[in-house]
């Protein structure tokens, strides 16, 4: 990836801002802008592609001579005076661009960054030095997720904060449950998917080798105090079994055996809130909790079942958006 140099080729006037002073000056700060930024983290920017919730996008940055060749093939799209920088590599649905003339970040039409102050175009700058920052203070983190049509070697960044104010984390009988949530992007609508990652880190305070998931319970309030109430069996069909050390991830009708797949970590689950209408100007809320029992659904302990607490997290429209 090389932000220094602008990529030579033969001189069109097809896209308009390379014949404009302003353009030139805006596209040659942008370079070094990211440059900057690159450089000073690079540790932390080379290659990055961002899983976002239920595998809905995975975004990653482009190589200035590649963004350049984007630009031009969407302006029909985009218009005049946006370099893409960012977007998908499956879908067009997600593209970031910046705006040449006000350096504005924009992911479709929607700001990415809050605004740049008067005289000032440094809002590639910022939103990446914001993403950096969330990097370094362990807000995104590294995964291991195998996101289709991607190979392995690329580092994947979990755009689910993992640290921070806008995280839960509540350990219930040696259970935790680590929750959090983000705004969907690509929505025409408000919405927010969530995720929730429950693990076993005290197995005397579990009191007994596993437990299964039964049911779950959530409590989602939006910025006006309406309030949705949510019951069902399970997580999007799933009964995991967590033991100390990991889970088996088994169905409702299945009953876990030694010779199963037993799987390391957390156990993730995602899902979405769907339309909420009451979130601007206040911030939403999702908490509930999930209801264990003490060995299996079908070979269950001579223990009472209990409830694993999700706590409050927030549902709010971010300031920055990745």
């Amino acid at each position: 990836m090389c932000w220094r140099r602008w990529p030579r080729g033969p001189e069109q006037e097809t896209f308009s801002l390379r014949s404009k002073p302003w353009g030139r000056g805006c596209l040659r700060w942008c370079a070094w802008c990211m440059g900057c930024t690159t450089g000073r983290c690079w540790s932390w920017t080379r290659g990055w592609s961002s899983i976002s919730a239920l595998n809905l996008s995975s975004t990653r940055m482009f190589p200035l001579r590649s963004a350049v060749t984007r630009t031009l093939l969407a302006l029909p799209r985009t218009g005049q005076g946006k370099l893409i920088f960012a977007g998908s590599l499956l879908t067009n649905s997600r593209t970031f661009t910046v705006d040449l003339r006000t350096g504005s970040v924009l992911l479709g039409s929607q700001e990415c960054s809050p605004p740049s102050a008067v005289g000032r175009r440094d809002g590639l700058l910022r939103w990446m030095e914001e993403y950096v920052r969330r990097l370094q203070a362990g807000i995104y983190t590294s995964t291991k997720v195998d996101f289709e049509g991607l190979p392995m070697e690329f580092p994947r960044i979990n755009l689910f904060p993992d640290a921070g104010p806008e995280v839960s984390v509540v350990v219930t009988r040696g259970i935790e449950a680590r929750a959090s949530a983000m705004f969907v992007t690509e929505s025409p609508q408000v919405m927010f998917t969530y995720s929730i990652r429950l693990r076993v880190v005290d197995p005397d305070a579990l009191g007994c080798g596993s437990a299964q998931l039964s049911t779950r319970h959530w409590r989602i309030t939006d910025g006006l105090g309406n309030t949705e109430e949510v019951h069902g069996n399970g997580v999007i069909g799933k009964y995991p079994v967590l033991f100390p050390g990991g889970f088996q991830d088994v169905d409702e009708d299945s009953e876990p055996s030694a010779t199963q797949l037993r799987h390391e970590g957390f156990f993730c689950y995602q899902s979405c809130t769907g339309r909420m209408t009451g979130i601007p100007p206040g911030q939403g809320t999702f908490q509930g909790h999930l209801r264990f029992i003490p060995g299996t659904l079908h070979t269950p302990l001579e223990m009472p079942p209990f409830d694993v607490v999700v706590g409050p997290f927030p549902l709010k429209i971010p300031e920055y958006m990745y």
